[in-house]
């Protein structure tokens, strides 16, 4: 038992390492990538806190070294609309069971492959999208940072 806990923290470690690597790389993305896969090796209860963690140290370094390249009036935007989510989707962290989360993810990885599909078929332009409905997609993706500590793929939507 000791030995299958050791190699799935072993594991683990690689993952985070693949996926904050792929994040240093194109500014999002870590989470999104390792979640699946920490999942599967220590658990939703335990995968998320360790990624959330992890995402905020890369994230600081990343904007420390570009804090002259971001454009503040769409970041303060993010953030006002990303944390009207966010309490609810730490409510449904803490309250909905394992299994749920776990099919919450499910149709939010689906969601986001399915989008990423499409794009290659037809051209998609979200930014034809209202704005009520870009700035729903920020309050989903902080409701998905709550549950999941990953908010990049509806945060990118908006950026497009």
């Amino acid at each position: 038992r000791k030995k299958h806990v050791m190699s799935s923290y072993f594991l683990l470690g690689w993952v985070v390492l693949i996926t904050h690597f792929l994040e240093g790389i194109t500014g999002f993305g870590c989470t999104v990538l390792a979640l699946p896969f920490a999942i599967l090796l220590v658990g939703t209860k335990q995968a998320v806190p360790v990624l959330l963690f992890l995402a905020l140290l890369l994230a600081a370094y990343i904007v420390a070294i570009d804090w002259k390249r971001i454009v503040w009036r769409e970041f303060l935007k993010i953030v006002c609309f990303v944390g009207l989510g966010l309490p609810v989707g730490i409510f449904a962290f803490g309250h909905l069971n394992e299994t749920a989360l776990r099919y919450i993810l499910a149709v939010f990885m689906i969601a986001v492959a399915a989008r990423g599909l499409l794009s290659y078929v037809v051209r998609l332009n979200e930014n034809r999208l209202p704005g009520w409905a870009l700035n729903g997609l920020l309050v989903a993706g902080g409701f998905m940072h709550g549950v999941f500590s990953s908010v990049g793929p509806l945060v990118v939507i908006n950026s497009v």
